[in-house]
């Protein structure tokens, strides 16, 4: 690298004083992955989001206050409570049992 090349800038995260919060924001407000903070938006008591083009965005007001809402929960509490047991999957088959048509048997001749 020369004397006369400038560094490569720093790519940082998203910066949470934007006007509007992108899944990339919220994983970085909660600290956790991207994937694990689109899964807190699926929650029903989650500020619903605007559609902005393509992307999904949220006002941070509502998502701040909307983290205040939530219980505080020491280390020692969180390592007590079990997690919750999951819903019993419900088992919805697209597959249908097809009847025999008439005079057709399932007997194969042999």
């Amino acid at each position: 690298m020369s004397a006369s090349t400038p560094p490569a800038p720093v790519l940082s995260g998203p910066d949470l004083a934007d006007p509007l919060f992108a899944i990339e924001h919220l994983a970085r407000l909660f600290l956790v992955e991207v994937d694990t903070a689109r899964e807190f938006t699926y929650r029903d008591d989650f500020p619903q989001p605007i559609k902005v083009g393509r992307r999904w965005l949220w006002f941070p007001e509502e998502v701040l206050a909307w983290t205040r809402q939530q219980p505080r929960f020491s280390v020692a509490q969180r390592e007590r409570t079990p997690a919750p047991a999951p819903a019993p999957a419900a088992v919805h088959s697209t597959y249908t049992r097809r009847t025999p048509k008439a005079g057709r048997t399932a007997d194969v001749a042999a």
